[in-house]
């Protein structure tokens, strides 16, 4: 290749590294849960499995409970959001995540059926979803591509939409939501497809 009347003599290559190298998110998706949530891997693993199916029954797994399409499993500890997320990567799961009414519904009827209440730990539950990119944009954490929330049950009581309360949780006694700061505590419900059967 010529440039401004040089010619060149060789060939430079840059060496391509090691390509059998795995991004820290994979090789150690704990400490990187959310950069390995939003890479895709669990999405992709989802996806293997659905190739897979033949039409065949589908099921939760012992431990997990049938709502709407998928399979919920209740983690009555307090804890902040990015604990319940690595907590739920630990399962093949993440945090609900909640879209619609019925959504909303289910996961009430299943926090009821899980008698959350009486437990007397918390109220509160953590949401897969935040406005943590773009203030006042709600989008399922982690999603790629992005997938936006297109409906919401915000509390009239609830703190401000600010850059600091960017995340949300259900309150299990009203079924409303609450903005809060991913530091706070609340249990969890830890969400995944169901699989099919053997």
């Amino acid at each position: 290749m010529a440039s401004q009347g040089k010619k060149c003599n060789s060939i430079c290559v840059k060496a391509p590294g090691d390509r059998n190298r795995k991004p820290n998110a994979v090789s150690d998706p704990l400490s990187n849960v959310n950069r390995f949530m939003t890479i895709g891997q669990l999405d992709e693993f989802y996806n293997l499995v659905e190739q897979k199916l033949k039409n065949g029954e589908r099921l939760c797994e012992d431990g997990w409970a049938e709502v709407g399409t998928g399979c919920y499993k209740l983690v009555n500890q307090l804890m902040d959001k990015k604990s319940h997320k690595k907590n739920c990567l630990t399962m093949g799961a993440s945090l609900v995540k909640i879209n619609s009414e019925e959504d909303n519904d289910e996961l009430l009827g299943f926090l009821d059926r899980n008698d959350f209440r009486s437990s007397g730990v918390s109220d509160f539950v953590w949401l897969g979803v935040n406005d943590g990119k773009v203030e006042g944009t709600w989008v399922f954490d982690n999603s790629r591509p992005i997938i936006y929330v297109n409906w919401s049950n915000w509390d009239e009581t609830s703190p401000i939409n600010n850059d600091i309360n960017n995340s949300a949780r259900l309150q299990h006694s009203t079924g409303s939501w609450f903005r809060g700061h991913a530091l706070e505590e609340a249990a969890a419900v830890c969400a995944k497809p169901m699989l099919p059967t053997a």
